[in-house]
């Protein structure tokens, strides 16, 4: 090992650390990035949740008001078409629940996703 080396060691232990500190900061950087997508991943799916209790309620809701409609033409109070009639905003309510499902599932995907869970697609099944 030389004695004088004109500061080539030191110029390459600066480099090093350098390089270092760089590596560690993407590091901290990816760490802070995937905290910050589960937090956001997560409360989005909570939201959605939330969003579906609601949506439950007004499926019941509509319901109970359906059932009302078929009850009082049972009696002969109302005709058909009413009770038919108070059919649609129960299926107008159903389809917003099947839809919040779908957006549940796809937000749960992207939660897992963020967690570090991977997701590999498989085999297209076509429906017959």
């Amino acid at each position: 090992m030389p004695l004088f080396d004109g500061g080539r060691l030191n110029a390459n232990l600066e480099g090093t650390r350098a390089a270092s500190n760089m590596m560690i900061e993407r590091y901290n950087q990816s760490v802070l990035n995937a905290v910050r997508d589960v937090a956001v991943n997560g409360t989005r799916l909570q939201t959605l949740n939330d969003e579906r209790e609601m949506q439950a309620e007004r499926v019941e809701a509509t319901r109970f008001t359906q059932r009302a409609a078929e009850a009082a033409y049972q009696r002969g109070l109302t005709s058909r078409l009413q009770a038919t009639e108070a059919r649609l905003p129960v299926l107008a309510e159903e389809m917003s629940l099947l839809m919040l499902d779908s957006r549940r599932v796809i937000q749960s995907i992207q939660l897992m996703k963020s967690l570090g869970g991977g997701y590999q697609a498989g085999p297209v099944v076509e429906k017959k």
